[in-house]
């Protein structure tokens, strides 16, 4: 097959001067006849510190550009995937110049741009360096002053980052990396572009010294790039100081040059200013929660507070609010919007006040020893951000909310939106609320909420959970009767006990939670089943048990949610029915079970039989 005349740089097609816009259809494919790879055109620059752009557009499949010089060495090139837009802008000294259009095996036909800035739409504002973060062009690179040496405290200082800076110099067999420092004052985007490689091929790193012994370990390394002309590093990070990294990888000359270009922009708006610290007993306060509240904050590997060291962590955000409603209907939704999703958010309550956040674990038994996380949420280590969110019935009270990053190297700008709404309609039965805290009216059988004598159907709207850790209810009967009681909460763990203080002691205890009859391994199967979820009517009611199987403990389980009955034939006399809310465990995305308290609204009706 036959090659044509512009596939290579002696038979590319000439542009002239590169003075006003160009624009050129073109096509490449492979057939019997031919084998057209590659396309090249030729141009020239007239007046050094032109900025030129070239774009290809309108593709079929895959292809690549490069800008390359007089001698057909690449400056840049622009390798996206698939039939995305390619672009590449860079000034240029005056002189002539190749670009080359090239297919990776699959036809495709092409649009190819070629002008100065000058004459695109909206003049000179691109920029060379493809980055993130308004317009304007990077300035002409200039050269250290110093040579950028190959430890960290030999580091070239470029200062404090604000705007955009641009660098050139060279590494070689006998200097093969050079470290450039820059400062961050406060929380910013940060673009690092490597540019006109030429003579080999280089990586860049971002590093950020994590202890603080000026030495690059392995988790120091923030992200690292491959030698692409116009490779780009794009982070949020904190204020603090940075490290960049440039170390040859081969080399085809005597030395490889580069330009090195960095670009900061601030993160604005966020609130609270203050960031916020690590730790229960500094937590920022926001005070009251009522209705919805927006907060934008960034975790990120440093933060130049600390002096100790080069910088310290800022990896965790915590906030603490209060609830003064006896319920309320809470969220929080966590909005990573900004390079990176992997972050988590934890709901904290402090059961012990100790100001620190304790995880719970099994004991010996086998039971569990709560802790103090009663909800949690992460994402996952996403490109771009995500949202999760942490949706509970909660009781009044003080509680926290920390903003974790996941990895140490995790850098992100986050949205915080709380909502808390007031639950309407509870049942008075003795829970009252102090200094914004519920006191558990209910805590034993002694003070339980008494009913009296249960003469007709009854409903009971109330919340468990937190520092309103059980609700207990007794009822009298005057006779004997058919009765349900039906329990019917919010989906978290809850346990249902229904049956009589024989001993005396004020407690449930296991001594009256024994098998109904005598020799029963188990609870009497009649007393639980059916099991009445939705609408369910039954006309007569469902069969009872003869009243006899009733001088010990009626029913004891657990319920994730939904309608649960208890149906039984009743002799006279007093009965308790408590509910208490379980253990529920929360996930961080670490692999680490954390345990707290299960907060449930909930519904128990008392239904006779007429």
């Amino acid at each position: 097959m036959a090659r044509l005349p512009d596939d290579t740089t002696a038979g590319a097609r000439n542009l002239g001067t590169l003075d006003r816009r160009r624009r050129i259809t073109g096509s490449l494919s492979i057939s019997d006849r031919a084998f057209d790879l590659d396309d090249f055109f030729k141009f020239r620059v007239a007046s050094s510190g032109t900025e030129v752009v070239l774009a290809l557009r309108n593709l079929q499949a895959n292809a690549d550009l490069r800008l390359l010089d007089a001698e057909g060495a690449s400056i840049a090139v622009s390798r996206r995937r698939g039939t995305r837009n390619e672009r590449i802008a860079r000034t240029l000294n005056a002189g002539e110049y190749f670009i080359q259009v090239s297919q990776d095996g699959v036809n495709t036909r092409y649009t190819l741009i070629a002008s100065p800035q000058s004459a695109l739409p909206g003049g000179g504002g691109g920029g060379t360096g493809g980055g993130t973060g308004g317009g304007g062009s990077f300035p002409n690179p200039i050269s250290p002053s110093s040579d950028p040496g190959n430890i960290l405290p030999n580091a070239f200082d470029t200062g404090v980052l604000s705007g955009r800076k641009a660098f050139t110099d060279t590494v070689d067999s006998g200097d093969s990396i050079d470290f450039y420092r820059f400062t961050l004052n406060q929380s910013s985007r940060v673009g690092i572009f490597t540019n006109q490689i030429t003579g080999g091929t280089v990586t860049t790193s971002l590093i950020y010294d994590i202890n603080g012994n000026e030495i690059v370990d392995g988790e120091d390394v923030l992200q690292r790039n491959p030698s692409i002309d116009n490779a780009s590093i794009n982070k949020a990070l904190g204020a603090g100081s940075y490290f960049v990294r440039v170390n040859l990888e081969t080399i085809t000359a005597n030395s490889i040059s580069y330009v090195l270009q960095l670009q900061q922009e601030a993160v604005t708006g966020l609130s609270p200013v203050a960031d916020p610290p690590l730790g229960l007993g500094g937590a920022t306060s926001l005070g009251a929660l009522a209705g919805s509240l927006t907060l934008n904050q960034i975790v990120s590997t440093s933060d130049s507070s600390n002096p100790s060291l080069v910088g310290t962590f800022d990896s965790t955000d915590i906030y603490t609010f209060t609830l003064a409603a006896e319920a309320s209907n809470f969220s929080a939704l966590l909005n990573t919007s900004q390079l990176t999703g992997n972050v988590a958010i934890a709901l904290i309550r402090d059961e012990n006040g100790n100001g620190i956040a304790n995880p719970g674990e099994p004991n010996e038994e086998g039971l569990i020893i709560l802790g103090d996380f009663p909800g949690g949420a992460f994402t996952g280590s996403s490109i771009g951000g995500a949202a999760v969110a942490i949706n509970k019935t909660l009781t009044a009270g003080t509680y926290y909310l920390a903003v974790v990053q996941r990895e140490v190297t995790d850098n992100t700008t986050y949205s915080l939106n709380l909502f808390a709404n007031s639950i309407s309609g509870l049942t008075p039965v003795g829970d009252v609320v102090v200094n914004g805290e519920v006191i558990d009216g209910n805590g034993s059988i002694a003070s339980a909420y008494s009913i009296g004598s249960l003469e007709q159907n009854l409903s009971i709207k109330q919340v468990v959970g937190g520092a309103d850790g059980n609700d207990f209810y007794t009822f009298t009967l005057s006779e004997e009767r058919n009765i349900i009681i039906r329990y019917n909460g919010s989906p978290e763990l809850a346990g249902i006990r229904f049956g009589q203080d024989r001993n005396g002691n004020g407690f449930l205890d296991f001594d009256d939670a024994i098998p109904l009859l005598p020799g029963n391994t188990g609870f009497e199967q009649e007393v639980f089943e059916p099991s009445l979820t939705g609408d369910v009517v039954y006309s007569p009611l469902p069969p009872f048990t003869g009243s006899g199987s009733f001088d010990r403990l009626i029913g004891a389980f657990t319920t994730a949610g939904g309608a649960t009955d208890i149906y039984a034939k009743l002799p006279a006399g007093t009965y308790v029915v408590q509910v208490d809310a379980q253990a529920t465990t929360t996930d961080l995305g670490d692999g680490l079970v954390r345990y707290g308290t299960a907060n449930i609204l909930y519904n128990l009706s008392f239904i006779l039989d007429p």
